[in-house]
């Protein structure tokens, strides 16, 4: 009887740390995902941003559109800080 209880608390521990192998690999998974999608979101927002500043730089301040470009800046900035905002969360 004894050794049956052992048996079973031994399969209920073995299940326990399955079931958090199978947690940690899909953590794992999803980083890799996250560092993807963040490099392959990064590089765009950075040729986007540089080519933005420099026709922003280009342009007159009493130009029409110098206000869509700021709008542009503005938007390429934010993005760029929910990258790194994800990518920090997932290294904790």
């Amino acid at each position: 009887m004894e050794l049956e209880q052992k048996v079973q608390e031994r399969i209920k521990e073995l299940k326990q740390k399955n079931k958090q192998l199978v947690e940690a690999e899909r953590l794992a998974a999803i980083g890799k995902i996250t560092n993807r999608v963040a490099h392959e979101l990064r590089n765009p927002l950075t040729v986007v941003g540089g080519f933005a500043r420099r026709i922003s730089q280009k342009t007159p301040a009493d130009d029409p559109n110098k206000k869509y470009l700021q709008i542009i800046l503005d938007e390429v900035i934010a993005m760029e800080s929910k990258v790194s905002e994800i990518t920090r969360i997932q290294s904790q």
